[in-house]
């Protein structure tokens, strides 16, 4: 599946070039609830966040959903399904996927520690070891305020 079908989630890509591998199961649980085991590999581009270069982020997902036309039906499904509300007698792929993908991106998408293209950069423990003994209102002890 190509990565510009996910609308939603093409908004968070890099770039929406490349693709997903993506396999559906479909089968009816008890011959009244359709269910769908959906997995989902291949590569994010995402947008480092601590050098702004544009990195490739894993993605393998296997979740199962179970297919409800009513929110009130949430509560007849097991944990075992995510539920899955239908709003239409059509869905495509995308739909069923993309809010998946949108949860498993990281909330800041960032290179590996220490990869290359972030090495010289300073970590947040640089910078609060660096600044330890400094206090940036330290310049107004040696103002001395006259009598008015």
């Amino acid at each position: 599946m190509p990565l510009k079908a996910l609308k939603r989630a093409s908004e968070i890509f890099a770039e929406a070039t490349g693709e997903l591998t993506v396999s559906f199961d479909f089968y009816m649980e008890a011959e009244t609830l359709p269910v769908v085991r959906v997995g989902c590999s291949g590569l994010l581009p995402l947008k480092c966040q601590r050098c702004l270069g544009i990195f490739q982020q894993s993605l393998s997902l296997t979740f199962t959903l179970g297919m409800i036309k009513h929110t009130a039906e949430v509560k007849q499904l097991t944990s075992e399904y995510d539920p899955f509300i239908l709003t239409s007698e059509f869905i495509t792929p995308a739909e069923i996927i993309e809010d998946e993908i949108i949860l498993n991106i990281p909330v800041v998408p960032k290179h590996e520690p220490n990869h290359p293209s972030c090495i010289n950069l300073p970590t947040e423990d640089d910078i609060i070891s660096d600044k330890a003994g400094d206090n940036p209102f330290d310049i107004l002890k040696k103002l001395h305020i006259g009598d008015a």
